[in-house]
């Protein structure tokens, strides 16, 4: 099941913001590229992108600490994709 239709993920494309407040915000999730899947806190795992030269933070919320781990782990596979790419991508757990 791709990660967007998920129904353990709570996946929201909007951003927590770029890390630099003068940045410029991607217009869509195919302009931002993974540059890091951060350890889950708790349900939460932070995901820092990069969309002309400035890093953005984007959150998916999971069901339990477990899954986000599993997840996490998942995740950092695409780094270097764009969030677009990270999620139509299909997981079995």
């Amino acid at each position: 099941m791709q990660i967007r239709n998920h129904p353990k993920i709570a996946w929201s494309p909007d951003h927590a913001g770029p890390v630099d407040k003068t940045a410029e915000s991607p217009q869509s999730i195919s302009q931002s590229v993974i540059r890091e899947v951060h350890q889950p806190k708790d349900k939460n795992i932070w995901l820092s992108s990069e969309f002309k030269g400035k890093t953005f933070k984007y959150c998916l919320t999971v069901q339990d600490a477990a899954f986000a781990k599993k997840l996490a782990a998942e995740l950092a596979k695409y780094i270097g994709r764009t969030l677009e790419q990270l999620v139509e991508v299909d997981i079995d757990f």
